[in-house]
């Protein structure tokens, strides 16, 4: 996910000239919206008056983020990139007799995505499912200065109509709650419980690790977490995208038979290269307190253009989308990395591939595009006719990195 920053040189590129192989048959479009709206029947006739004030509601400026499937539900964020969104949460039902501007429902209710109370959503990013049916929400997008509410990581019981188990609130130093952004996350659910998060914001960039068991976050700082100031620029929509991406995209390997230690995988929205580096590593606070934990650094390579969600199956796949090429690349973890390959690419209606997710029953890959780059600025209008947000189905017959070892009969996010 992006925001404002200053463009810098304009480098064009010449989409007709790229050799790769694409299979354009290959991700069907399973829903798609030309805007959102919401099951505003639901609301509590005592809120009417909030409806007015605090679930403004401007249909123009919702744009749907991240998405995680869980049972028949598809869970989808609603970053506040622009005022009147009421919603930061939300799902629909997968079995919905339409697939085209399904209503979302707010989740768990209205008044949890009431933005009057720190204690409620106030702008959600990004969303995680772990096997026990915890959904981790990153509730920590503080670049638009919209209140002054302090980052934090909620854990609600899917299981459960969505009851906060946990919540974490974020140091000062670790996420600002003026300008920071909690941007992706991926879980471990090894050595008592792991989250690993990417940090965008503009002024205080990297990765964050938080412990379950500890309850407590720590966070590193690199160079290869910053936006590449060299690399070209794009158009989206006609328009420049400006430079603005630091550390964004994150994966994690899938749980190895005799190890703990996984591998996790990052790169920045403005620049190609991709990273890793063993969670053994990350999940030393002593060692990531001092300077020493740089050197595992390891650079896997230069991607074909610039990404914004990543994700790795049960074999170790890496599937990457890439915005500058409206298409999806797809690597073997275990090889080198000029063995990746574009997949798909279609210019024409994958505007802004985003986030994925992994149907665990069916082995289906889904992946939303929903040309977020055009919501940054306030002078861009949209047309609300147009059909602008997709989530594709791809089947590839695996599942998620997160289901790697876990077939425990309660685990109904792998087994469905």
């Amino acid at each position: 996910m992006v925001t404002k920053s200053i463009i810098a040189v304009i480098i064009f590129i010449n989409f007709g000239e790229l050799n790769f192989t694409k299979a354009n048959d290959s991700f069907k479009v399973a829903y798609e919206w030309t805007h959102i709206n919401f099951t505003w029947e639901s609301l509590p006739r005592h809120s009417k008056t909030l409806k007015e004030r605090t679930f403004k509601y401007i249909p123009d400026n919702v744009v749907p983020g991240g998405i995680k499937i869980y049972g028949n539900r598809i869970f989808v964020t609603l970053p506040k990139l622009r005022e009147g969104v009421p919603v930061s949460l939300a799902y629909f039902w997968r079995n919905d007799s339409t697939k085209t501007n399904i209503p979302f429902i707010p989740y768990p209710t209205w008044e949890d995505n009431n933005k009057e109370s720190c204690w409620n959503f106030q702008n959600v990013q990004s969303i995680e499912i772990d096997t026990k049916g915890l959904m981790w929400v990153l509730d920590g997008n503080r670049m638009k200065g919209h209140n002054n509410c302090s980052c934090k990581l909620y854990l609600l019981d899917l299981k459960n109509n969505g009851k906060k188990n946990h919540s974490y609130t974020f140091p000062d130093n670790i996420c600002s709650k003026v300008g920071g952004f909690l941007n992706d996350i991926v879980i471990d659910e090894t050595d008592g419980g792991y989250a690993y998060i990417t940090e965008f914001s503009l002024t205080d960039p990297g990765l964050i690790v938080y412990s379950r068991e500890k309850n407590r976050s720590w966070k590193l700082r690199d160079s290869t977490m910053f936006l590449n100031v060299d690399a070209p620029i794009y158009k989206i929509d006609g328009k420049n995208v400006p430079h603005i991406g630091n550390i964004d995209g994150i994966a994690l390997s899938p749980k190895q038979s005799n190890s703990n230690d996984k591998v996790l995988f990052y790169t920045t929205l403005t620049g190609y290269n991709l990273y890793s580096i063993s969670t053994k590593f990350l999940k030393n606070e002593t060692l990531c307190n001092s300077n020493l934990w740089r050197k595992y650094i390891h650079y896997e390579g230069k991607k074909q253009g610039a990404t914004d969600g990543m994700i790795i199956d049960e074999i170790g796949d890496l599937y990457y989308t890439l915005t500058s090429l409206n298409a999806i690349g797809k690597w073997n973890t275990n090889t080198v990395f000029n063995t990746s390959k574009i997949i798909y690419q279609n210019n024409k209606s994958m505007i802004w591939p985003d986030t994925f997710s992994f149907d665990n029953k069916n082995g289906d890959l889904y992946v939303i595009s929903n040309h977020i780059s055009s919501y940054l600025g306030d002078d861009v209008h949209l047309d609300p006719v147009d059909t602008k947000f997709k989530i594709w189905k791809h089947h590839t017959g695996r599942k998620s990195y997160i289901c790697k070892g876990n077939n425990a009969k309660y685990n109904y996010l792998c087994n469905g």
